[in-house]
């Protein structure tokens, strides 16, 4: 696990005090999958979320300031009760999505909360596939809306193809790795290309590259 800097926060759903991370601290990311989770020397890389386990609200240091009635309220409604079961990471994450999603923010930081739910709940159980059809449904729902930065469109068009392929639907991932050279920008993003051209063919595990 990555060492965190401790930060002292208020819940802005419930208003009770929190203790967590303002920022992860640098680390060296020696490998990294092929649906893009890090692997550093202490395992697992965190994402610094936080959860108010009193109330079930979740997210990144930005997201404890002030929130709307409305998420008040849907997080009253769908998360407070089921905070005292909250265990590992991937239900933090699971938390964490749903108030990305009350909070409005773009389908594709949605979809990674999701994704990164999946990296913590075992990569061939039920429940990760699960988590991965949700980060698969706002990813698409991003390109539908012309919502994902121009710029980052290639990575999760790659990404998109190795969530249905780890999820065996090889149909609908040939469909989004074929589509990636369309949405290259530039010679930096070919890894992409020869990425997506890999997984269709001979899939692997691991990136053999750091950073």
């Amino acid at each position: 696990m990555v060492s965190i800097k401790g930060h002292h926060y208020t819940c802005p759903v419930c208003k009770a005090s929190l203790t967590g991370p303002s920022r992860p601290l640098s680390t060296s990311v020696l490998k990294r999958r092929t649906d893009l989770k890090p692997i550093t020397s202490h395992g697992p890389i965190c994402g610094g979320i936080i959860f108010c386990g009193a109330c079930g609200y979740a997210g990144f240091h930005t997201d404890f300031e002030e929130v709307s009635a409305h998420v008040i309220t849907k997080v009253r409604q769908y998360l407070t009760k089921r905070a005292p079961a909250v265990q590992g990471e991937a239900d933090k994450y699971i938390h964490a999505a749903k108030c990305a999603q009350w909070l409005g923010k773009p389908d594709h930081i949605i979809g990674e909360l999701w994704l990164a739910a999946s990296w913590y709940a075992g990569e061939r159980s039920h429940r990760a596939g699960k988590l991965r059809n949700n980060a698969i449904f706002f990813f698409e729902r991003g390109f539908m809306k012309s919502s994902i930065p121009t710029n980052k469109r290639s990575i999760f068009c790659y990404l998109t193809g190795e969530l249905y392929r780890r999820n065996n639907d090889m149909l609908s991932a040939r469909m989004w790795f074929t589509r990636v050279p369309d949405e290259v920008l530039n010679e930096n993003q070919d890894k992409y290309i020869q990425l997506a051209q890999q997984q269709l063919t001979k899939p692997k595990e691991y990136i053999e590259s750091t950073g």
